[in-house]
């Protein structure tokens, strides 16, 4: 018995925000295989991934409408099983990452062939049948580094560096003259609070800039100076204003911030732009990643680095991933800082994070 092929996948929908569940058997098929394929359908491991529901609370989705945590661009040359440049460039670019992570390894020279003959052959299958997502390709490839290498964080001690560097930077004079130099400008401010918001939103401008300028800590980077900063504010197209406006406490009362730093260095920027989200009168629930992700601070650098300990001092640590709205919500009222872990070991990805997130 045959039967007729199914058309391509692209004649079925003109986006992928059109995808839904329910429309097309042979669709629903395919995305259940592509959501398996990439360990993120709750229906197959409900242990480990997001309900439907769960996901409705982080993500504005229409009923049955699919959440894939990628572009477009990618999630259409995924289900098209099209091995695109841009794929290819993401594919390769993940492939070099592991390929850097495992020489710089301390493991035995065996140990090291071993490891990376096991990651070129999941290399190799994802450009084969390319329906993985490029992050997710990128965690199975460290669970393999770390699992067959038997390191836990290979770059603690990177991390430690990076935030020292930047410790030593917030430390110095230049630093202090960096961000608290008085403004040149007239501030159109009628009273006291007023002109402290205003003053607020300046450090909080100038603090976002610094957290953007690896060159601060890392190596042989150039540090910056007044004219510098100023010169990169002018170029920046970005419009500070929403983000000024939506803080303002004068607008509305305190908010509820979720705060996701990204890399080890900047974070000492991101806290300092959290003590000023405090000031203000703000709550801020910080996210750090479970487990090693390269240079992201994990929930567990502040017990091996002294520099973050002494800089998260007074934070509260949510250690439950599974903590329940009403325990979230009363560690919050309680503490105006709160650190709890995103329960992934890669990019974001709203599938896999913790409960407590």
């Amino acid at each position: 018995m045959t039967s007729t092929p199914a058309p391509p996948y692209e004649t079925r929908f003109s986006s992928p925000l059109d995808i839904r569940y329910g429309k097309d058997p042979y669709l629903d098929a395919w995305i259940l295989h592509f959501m398996t394929e990439n360990s993120i359908e709750y229906t197959i491991d409900p242990a480990k991934n997001a309900s439907p529901e769960q996901l409705r609370f982080m993500v504005s989705l229409d009923q049955d409408q699919v959440y894939v945590p990628c572009t477009d661009e990618m999630l259409t040359s995924l289900l098209d099983k099209r091995l695109e440049p841009p794929l290819l460039r993401q594919y390769n670019e993940r492939w070099d990452r592991i390929v850097r992570l495992i020489e710089e390894c301390r493991a035995d020279d065996y140990t090291k062939k071993r490891v990376m003959a096991l990651c070129e052959h999941k290399y190799r299958q994802a450009l084969t049948h390319p329906t993985l997502i490029p992050s997710r390709l990128m965690k199975r490839l460290n669970t393999i580094f770390l699992t067959q290498s038997g390191q836990d964080d290979p770059s603690r001690e990177r991390k430690r560096q990076l935030n020292r560097r930047a410790f030593a930077f917030v430390q110095s004079q230049e630093f202090k003259k960096l961000l608290y130099a008085c403004p040149t400008e007239i501030m159109a401010c009628s009273t006291i609070p007023d002109m402290r918001f205003e003053l607020d939103s300046l450090e909080l401008k100038r603090l976002f800039f610094l957290s953007c300028w690896p060159g601060i800590w890392q190596e042989n980077g150039t540090l910056p100076g007044q004219e510098d900063l100023d010169r990169a504010i002018l170029r920046q197209q970005a419009d500070f204003e929403p983000l000024r406006a939506m803080l303002d406490p004068h607008r509305q009362s305190g908010m509820k911030i979720l705060y996701l730093p990204d890399a080890s260095g900047g974070f000492l920027f991101d806290l300092l732009i959290v003590r000023t989200l405090l000031r203000i009168g703000h709550r801020v629930i910080l996210a750090l990643k479970e487990g090693f992700y390269f240079e992201a601070p994990t929930f567990w650098d502040a017990e091996e680095d002294p520099i973050l300990s002494s800089v998260l001092a007074g934070a509260f640590f949510l250690e439950d991933n599974k903590a329940g709205k009403n325990d979230l919500l009363r560690a919050i009222r309680e503490n105006p800082l709160v650190v709890i872990s995103d329960g992934t070991r890669e990019r974001l990805n709203l599938h896999r994070v913790s409960v407590t997130f």
